[in-house]
């Protein structure tokens, strides 16, 4: 029995393994690689003893079937030579980048009598196969991606602002010879004073059922937030943050919020706090008692705050719009 003869184009993360696999199975002949990457293709050529190609185009009508698993935008064009060639396709998701391409190449596939498929592998995932002898009839899944998300998978150019946010004299990263030290004992510190607050933030966030932000960490302000959302509107956020665009703040509080953190302290507020504020705020708002004494509103942010300057203190804040949590730390 003569084998089949299968190359694969685009040996990036993914593609590379689809290169392991095939190179594996005893009936197919793995006759080739193809990588916009010169050295990417040698290389993986090299591990799995086939050759390497920089251009698709090349193994056009060489090969009974392909494997496509370059990035979304290109599938048509690199997929439709060998559909109208005869060969089999696999495509890696989605088929497509647009309903019209992904139409191009089912038409193509029908009219040349090619197999055609999409690399919707997770139906083979053991997980998967396991878990679906006990399902039956759902009508409501949740999926919940546990390792980290791939911006790869976006097909976007992603371009890192090198800027710092949120800070009066912001200097490039990059160009950065002012905040070059580091002292390991305090970021460890700190770090620990973070997951104990995320703790504390959690509970708080547990006791609204309503929609709420998971717990987050602001990377411009290096402060540990939760907000609270009713769904309704809110006016237009003025703006005027340092180097922060205005858009993004207006659509970071384009609805109502309740937010509560913990600030480390730096910059107008020297010292490390919890806080709480609302936006809009409501009437009444900077009346509320909270708790526990040492808690205040500040005018000047128009928002409460604890300070926590020496030892531990942890207590209740409440106010009469309904926001409530306990709240504790340590000394820094």
């Amino acid at each position: 029995m003569s084998r089949l003869r299968v190359a694969v184009v685009g040996v990036g993360s993914v593609g590379q393994h689809h290169a392991r696999i095939l190179a594996a199975m005893p009936h197919v002949e793995l006759v080739g690689v193809v990588d916009i990457k010169p050295e990417r293709a040698a290389e993986i050529a090299s591990r799995y003893g086939t050759t390497a190609f920089t251009s698709a185009s090349e193994l056009v009508g060489r090969v009974d079937a392909v494997s496509i698993a370059t990035p979304t935008v290109s599938h048509v064009d690199v997929a439709l030579p060998f559909v109208e060639s005869g060969a089999g396709v696999l495509v890696e998701k989605p088929l497509a980048a647009a309903l019209a391409d992904a139409d191009r190449l089912l038409a193509a596939a029908d009219a040349h009598g090619t197999a055609l498929a999409v690399g919707h592998t997770e139906r083979f995932n053991p997980a998967v196969t396991a878990a679906l002898p006990m399902v039956s009839g759902p009508r409501f899944v949740e999926i919940h991606r546990l390792g980290t998300f791939p911006e790869r998978s976006l097909d976007i150019d992603v371009r890192i602002n090198r800027k710092p946010c949120e800070l009066p004299d912001p200097i490039h990263f990059d160009l950065d010879e002012v905040h070059r030290s580091y002292d390991a004992e305090r970021a460890q510190r700190f770090w620990r004073v973070l997951v104990q607050v995320d703790r504390v933030l959690k509970i708080f966030r547990a006791r609204f059922i309503g929609k709420s932000s998971p717990v987050h960490f602001f990377w411009g302000a290096a402060d540990l937030a939760v907000t609270r959302f009713s769904g309704r509107t809110a006016p237009e956020h003025p703006g005027g943050i340092p180097n922060l665009a205005d858009w993004v703040t207006r659509e970071a509080y384009s609805h109502e919020v309740s937010s509560c953190g913990f600030w480390p302290g730096g910059g107008a507020i020297p010292y490390p706090a919890f806080y709480s504020y609302a936006y809009p705020e409501p009437a009444g708002f900077a009346e509320a008692h909270v708790r526990p004494e040492g808690a205040f509103y500040s005018q000047d942010f128009r928002e409460f705050a604890g300070t926590v300057s020496g030892g531990r203190m942890e207590g209740t804040f409440r106010a009469d719009n309904g926001s409530q949590g306990r709240w504790s730390a340590s000394k820094m």
